[in-house]
């Protein structure tokens, strides 16, 4: 199992693509997997994604139909396979030790929290929660 799922939500942000990627690719913690939802991009964004997918094998493209924010959000919830759950903005640049950081801390702190879901629990999508939290900190932009 992965320990960290990065949920990238994407529409046409081909200016800041590859540098939001080459900063989640450099991370120090590479126990993860990357969750580029293009959410019906117009623009080269598509093409990027590619590019970054054939060079390493951690950056999986989930492509759909545009449906806003929450739509990408919510498809790229339900292709995450770690244990915990980041979220970096397309237009963001994230420092090299900022998920190593985060795991370390939430790891010491022994977190576990509950996630509620409406009618269903985690199980009936198959996820494996430890800790209900979003990782997110440093950002460089």
């Amino acid at each position: 199992m992965t320990t960290l799922s990065i949920i990238i939500p994407i529409y046409n942000q081909e200016l800041y693509l590859s540098q939001c990627l080459e900063s989640v690719l450099s991370q120090r913690f590479s126990d993860f997997e990357v969750i580029a939802v293009d959410d019906g991009s117009t623009d080269t964004s598509s093409a990027i994604l590619e590019q970054y997918a054939k060079k390493d094998r951690r950056v999986k493209i989930v492509s759909k139909e545009n449906g806003g924010y929450g739509s990408a959000m919510n498809t790229g919830l339900l292709n995450v396979r770690g244990i915990y759950i980041g979220i970096v903005e397309p237009d963001d640049t994230i420092l090299p030790q900022m998920y190593e950081e985060l795991i370390a801390k939430a790891e010491q702190m022994q977190i576990s929290s509950s996630v509620h879901f409406k009618g269903s629990s985690p199980a009936a999508f198959g996820w494996r929660i430890k800790a209900g939290i979003t990782l997110r900190g440093n950002c460089s932009s």
